[in-house]
């Protein structure tokens, strides 16, 4: 039997390795998906402030901020243009400067003086906001970015303006405040500098973030000094109102939040 069998195992065991040594190689394990990494956090905006000095007065040589760092230039054409203070330095040298959107035992912030019992926000209590709503020039002449195409200083006052957030956030703010009015708005702004146009009626003001301008924006001279115009004030309600106050409101607040 054992003379009978040999051979054909023999041959059996050879069939195999050699069906094995010619077949198809065995697949090769293919990775599996990537997994993604923790997502990183969106840097914060850079800011930059440009335009066009209208009407052109040739004793505006430099355009600056009252606060932060940040200058300019005027060229012959009335243009000028100057970066923000970065996101760090927000938080470092003007740290003491920024506002909260709403402090309620004070009834002040970005908006101004507003009234406890008729104010309501629902944003992050650790975020902190500076607005930058005009310049001065070498002559202390104030400007104000203009979106009104005529140039005009009467109500409603179109504008554009830059805010600082601390942090990316979504609000919304609902109240009733000294010289903006009624105020009902919600804001996605992201963390660094953002750009807003707002528009001042008297008895109310809207707010929608915006994108950067080019330097076609017309900043528009309202101290009445050397900029040949005389409408450095509004009325509102009977009054006569400092253009200089609408535009920072929270100025005209009894207690100064700083």
């Amino acid at each position: 039997m054992t003379k009978t069998f040999a051979p054909l195992a023999a041959a059996l065991c050879a069939s195999l390795l050699l069906a094995g040594c010619g077949g198809d190689p065995a697949p090769t394990p293919q990775p599996g998906p990537v997994q993604p990494g923790p997502a990183q956090p969106e840097q914060p905006q850079l800011g930059s402030v440009l335009g066009t000095i209208r009407p052109l007065n040739p004793a505006y040589t430099q355009v600056k901020t009252e606060e932060l760092a940040g200058s300019s230039g005027v060229d012959n054409a009335g243009k000028f243009g100057f970066a923000l203070p970065t996101p760090e330095q927000m938080q470092t040298t003007y740290r003491a400067d920024l506002f909260p959107v709403y402090d309620a035992e004070q009834e002040l912030g970005v908006f101004g003086l507003c009234g406890r019992d008729v104010t309501k926000t629902n944003a992050p209590g650790d975020l902190r906001l500076y607005p930058l709503n005009k310049l001065v020039t070498n002559t202390g002449a104030q400007l104000f970015a203009n979106r009104d195409a005529s140039g005009s200083t009467a109500l409603p006052l179109k504008i554009k303006v830059w805010w600082y957030a601390s942090k990316a956030a979504t609000f919304n703010f609902k109240g009733e405040c000294i010289l903006w009015g009624k105020v009902d708005t919600t804001l996605s702004l992201r963390a660094g500098w953002n750009v807003l146009d707002v528009d001042l009626y008297g008895d109310r003001a809207t707010l929608n973030v915006a994108t950067q301008p080019d330097a076609s924006l017309t900043w528009t001279p309202y101290s009445g000094d050397l900029s040949g115009l005389s409408a450095d004030r509004v009325q509102i309600g009977g009054q006569s109102v400092s253009l200089a106050l609408l535009l920072e409101p929270w100025k005209a607040a009894r207690t100064n939040l700083r």
